[in-house]
């Protein structure tokens, strides 16, 4: 009996068939999760092509019509085309003069006689996106797993 059971161990030893499929056993899982990976990380770019997109266009508004003294009716556009609450849009407004931007000054402000003005709106949208797998490895992890994704875009409208 002893002899039998080391034959067919010594058969088996030498045995390659299926072989192919243990190997890919093995790897399918791996593929699946890198595969599954790359489609969550397609989705999470969409998503914040789709949010500066909306940023974009919100400035564009500002860019289109004549000169303002504020621009805070931007920021009820923004959510409004980002599809995220008012809460999440930030709106910045400054004013440079002579091009030094280490001296922001109050957007309604006025430069002294003889200085370049130039005032600037920039507008900054945050939303959140929940991937498929664990957002351990992101950057910005927000408290219920989802991880914050942010557009923003300025413009000079002086």
């Amino acid at each position: 009996m002893l002899n039998i059971v080391r034959t067919h161990l010594r058969d088996l030893a030498g045995n390659q068939r299926g072989f192919s499929a243990v190997e890919f056993g093995f790897l399918a899982p791996i593929l699946l999760m890198f595969v599954l990976g790359i489609g969550d990380l397609g989705r999470g770019l969409s998503e914040r092509h789709a949010l500066q997109q909306a940023t974009n266009r919100t400035l564009e508004l500002a860019h289109l019509g004549t000169e303002e003294k504020n621009y805070d009716h931007l920021i009820a556009e923004a959510a409004r085309a980002a599809r995220v609450p008012e809460t999440n849009v930030t709106l910045r407004q400054w004013l440079e003069c002579n091009g030094d931007s280490t001296k922001q000054l109050a957007f309604g402000a006025s430069c002294p006689t003889g200085q370049q003005i130039a005032r600037y709106v920039t507008l900054t949208v945050w939303s959140s996106f929940m991937p498929m797998f664990s957002s351990a490895g992101y950057l910005d992890v927000l408290p219920d797993g989802s991880v914050r994704i942010t557009a923003e875009a300025s413009l000079r409208v002086q």
